[in-house]
């Protein structure tokens, strides 16, 4: 595979996790960070509103399954984002394609009556509480996910860097998810827990 085709690509794996494993999991990438202070970028913690779009129609008939609404009352991160995601492959979730739209200047309303007028439809919504941790090479999320029925779900990710991705090919990719994947080894993480679904799958009504 060439390294022009990653691209606009996610490239991701992700675990469930129980919400108790949080300062475990923390402290096994502090211990990766003391020994890789040159490839440590910054730690963020994020609480953030999910609103998923989707269309009433086949899938056959529309390129993108659904358009995320993802946004945050938080005085410090008022960034937020329309995303757009598509499956490469129906058997997993690791490699997708990935288009995000910066959306912050616009209110709620203003977001919500473009993409319903695309003719999406608020499907569901979750809130999430992320703790993130930035490497050169990686992204390394642990959040909790609490759905509008208020049940509590936890999972990690290991998220090949985005800007990284334009410059080396697939099997590199994977060397550096097998890098992390081994780092939390002992929290139960291993390629065999991987999990093949995306939250949209998880939640969709």
């Amino acid at each position: 595979m060439s390294k022009e085709t990653l691209e606009f690509h996610e490239f991701e794996v992700k675990f469930r996790m129980d919400e108790a494993q949080l300062n475990a999991w923390k402290q096994l990438i502090i211990n990766y960070k003391k020994e890789n202070e040159d490839s440590y970028k910054e730690f963020i913690y994020i609480d953030s509103d999910d609103v998923y779009y989707v269309k009433d129609v086949s899938s056959e008939d529309v390129e993108y399954d659904f358009i995320r609404y993802r946004f945050s009352d938080s005085k410090k991160d008022k960034r937020a984002e329309l995303t757009t995601k598509k499956k490469l492959k129906d058997t997993n979730n690791i490699k997708r394609i990935e288009y995000n739209v910066r959306v912050d200047n616009n209110s709620k309303e203003t977001v919500d009556g473009f993409v319903t007028g695309l003719g999406y439809n608020i499907n569901f919504r979750i809130m999430k509480f992320v703790s993130i941790y930035k490497f050169k090479d990686a992204t390394l999320p642990f959040y909790t996910v609490v759905d509008d029925s208020g049940n509590r779900q936890s999972f990690c990710e290991i998220e090949v860097d985005e800007e990284l991705l334009h410059k080396i090919d697939e099997e590199e990719a994977w060397e550096i998810v097998k890098k992390y994947e081994k780092i939390l080894e002992p929290l139960g993480v291993s390629p065999q827990k991987r999990l093949r679904k995306s939250l949209y799958e998880m939640y969709k009504k």
